[in-house]
């Protein structure tokens, strides 16, 4: 039910030129949750962090050779996007200038951007209230009930 109710949230936030943020403890189900969504989908380009490549990638990216690495793939997802250096401002470039692209995080609570959320909406966490100048916000099992449309 849960899994279910996310999975309509994240589609109802697609293409709407912002990346989806998706957060949560380790071993919760983030990644679960995008391959099921995205299971039949022929356009995606699923890139894990923990592999150092992929952290090589990002390290000293430009989104010439980003748009290159991504090709035709219209859904970008990014796993365990927190242990790439700088993550948000590599988040914000492909967001600014890709905008054919739909681009998805994962990170675990861990993650860290580099810059302000309160005065860059360009990359929102998919989870967080939708009122002025809130911070991001953490959806656990406390709290998912003040999350779900």
């Amino acid at each position: 039910m849960i899994a279910r109710n996310l999975a309509n949230i994240i589609s109802n936030n697609l293409w709407k030129n912002k990346a989806i943020i998706v957060m949560g403890a380790r071993q919760v189900g983030k990644t679960s949750l995008l391959k099921m969504l995205f299971a039949d989908a022929e356009d995606v380009l699923w890139l894990n962090a923990d592999e150092q490549d992929v952290r090589a990638l990002f390290e000293n990216a430009t989104s010439t050779i980003l748009k290159q690495y991504f090709g035709k793939n219209k859904i970008i997802i990014i796993d365990e996007a927190q242990r790439i250096n700088n993550i948000g401002i590599k988040l914000k470039l492909i967001t600014d200038q890709m905008m054919d692209k739909q681009l998805i995080a994962t990170g675990s609570s861990s993650f860290e951007f580099n810059w302000n959320p309160k005065k860059n909406s360009k990359i929102p966490q998919i989870f967080k209230k939708t009122y002025a100048n809130s911070d991001f916000k953490i959806i656990n099992k406390d709290n998912i009930e003040e999350f779900l449309i």
